[in-house]
């Protein structure tokens, strides 16, 4: 059962690692201008292909799972078919629009219109961008593990092979055509994969693509709005934290956002490509879903914790080596919202089920406007009595916060709970944490405390890994796997 996420964990790393030597490559090669000339490109371009999207790819993963496992009024044919269509459509809506207003964006963008052409071709990027991650949604949505991970590798691998030589070879100009490059890649490969399912697309008519698509677009625009309202909050955030302290405080507690979130970042996004389709398939029984949300939060407590203190005992360290000593003030501010990953790991899971129900009142009103209008108000304040370190403080809160909000509202609404085994192994691995977090954020370090840190840390590691070799079968895979390769 949690063979996807183990999957999924190693493509994020796989591609946070591809990502990391692109960005080297492009700053070796072509210098700072390189690396503001592409990301001014691909600043310009998300945003284009997440409103062109309108969603489709998260929405679509619940009915294909649920199309998947027979619990679907529809075939999975069906709603594939419709989906496909829609998805062309969304497609073809990015790349006129990108063309249409190719001359504006220029502008827009670089101050003046000789960059247009390059945007037209941008227009082509997005289209292919958004058909390839089509193919992946069908993939997710259908639980084919191995076929996404390669997917997910083997594309960019060759995107990046391809596009070194044309950094090389014309500098800035080969920014667009290695992006081109790396579209076409990965729309043709993970087309081929889809197609090897063997799962038919048919024509479908106005009629059921209405029916079937009403649903997909319905849930994708109301995810799509609460991502717009969740970037809005973090654009306010940073706007009175401008306005109250200085550009400077801005770039501190985004240094300290990019450090904790990056390495926990690769275990939501696994889990939410793995734990979504799975939840979708069972989500009209109860006993299941909270079976399966219990077993998923343990996972993830699991995972985090160890990470978490990790980031806690070592946040000078990770902060010398990823940033300079300039950030050195945001030490304790990333302590603080390392240890607010906890937290934030438990509210996770359950955050999925009114999205596998398709409530879309629910997610809208909770997970659009409540979380975001608590975050603003939480963090303005807390930085207006407190200052850098009192972001942190609101971290830990809103992730307490919405533990409890989403305990009682999914209580309610699914008729969730946690059961013992949660709140048992929340018991054992929340004291722990807190006293990592006090030990390491003592002004009077010595050789007692490393030491402290150290031992609790290994037994903190320990025992993670023998309950989560408990659930996964760790070692037995590692064995099996060996042992295939010696036969």
């Amino acid at each position: 059962m949690l063979k996807g996420t183990a999957v999924f964990g190693g493509v994020q790393v796989f591609n946070v690692l591809i990502n990391i030597i692109r960005g080297k490559l492009i700053a070796m090669i072509m210098g700072t201008i390189g690396m503001g000339v592409s990301s001014l490109y691909n600043s310009a371009m998300l945003p284009i292909q997440q409103l062109a999207s309108m969603g489709l790819n998260q929405s679509s993963v619940r009915l294909i799972s649920m199309a998947k496992e027979g619990t679907s009024t529809h075939s999975i044919e069906t709603i594939t078919s419709v989906f496909n269509t829609l998805i062309k459509f969304s497609a073809l809506i990015g790349f006129f629009f990108t063309i249409l207003f190719s001359y504006q964006l220029s502008n827009w963008t670089f101050g003046n219109s000789s960059n247009a052409y390059w945007f037209m071709l941008i227009g082509v990027v997005i289209g292919f961008q958004i058909l390839s991650s089509g193919n992946i949604t069908f993939l997710q949505g259908i639980r084919e593990y191995k076929k996404i991970a390669s997917c997910s590798t083997i594309a960019p691998a060759c995107g990046l092979i391809i596009g070194i030589p044309l950094y090389y070879l014309y500098g800035t100009k080969g920014i667009v055509p290695a992006m081109l490059v790396l579209s076409i890649v990965s729309y043709l490969y993970s087309t081929y994969c889809r197609k090897k399912c063997n799962i038919s697309i048919k024509k479908v008519s106005y009629t059921e693509i209405w029916l079937v698509g009403k649903d997909i677009i319905l849930m994708g625009l109301v995810m799509m709005i609460a991502s717009l309202l969740g970037q809005t909050t973090t654009y306010l955030i940073n706007l009175c934290i401008r306005t109250w302290g200085s550009v400077s405080d801005v770039g501190l507690f985004q240094a300290a956002n990019s450090i904790t979130n990056q390495y926990s970042g690769l275990i939501f996004a696994a889990m939410a490509a793995d734990f979504y389709p799975r939840l979708s398939a069972v989500s009209k029984d109860t006993q299941k879903v909270n079976e399966l949300v219990n077993e998923q939060t343990e996972i993830v407590l699991l995972l985090i914790v160890p990470i978490a203190c990790l980031i806690i005992i070592t946040a000078p360290i990770l902060i010398k080596i990823l940033l300079t000593e300039d950030f050195l003030p945001t030490s304790h501010l990333i302590k603080l919202m390392g240890f607010s990953l906890i937290f934030k790991a438990v509210a996770y899971p359950i955050g999925y089920i009114s999205f596998s129900h398709g409530d879309r009142k629910y997610f809208f009103c909770v997970e659009g406007l409540w979380m975001n209008i608590k975050t603003f108000f939480l963090f303005i304040c807390s930085f207006h009595f407190w200052g850098l370190i009192g972001l942190g403080y609101a971290a830990i809160a809103s992730g307490i916060i919405d533990i409890f909000v989403a305990s009682i509202l999914n209580k309610w609404r699914y008729r969730f709970n946690y059961n013992k085994s949660v709140l048992f192994l929340a018991c054992k691995l929340l004291p722990v944490s807190i006293i990592i977090l006090i030990l390491a954020s003592l002004k009077y370090e010595n050789i007692f405390t490393w030491a402290t840190l150290i031992c609790m840390y290994s037994v903190l590691v320990w025992y993670s890994y023998s309950q989560l070799n408990k659930r996964m079968e760790i070692v037995s895979v590692i064995k099996a796997k060996f042992g295939k390769k010696n036969h």
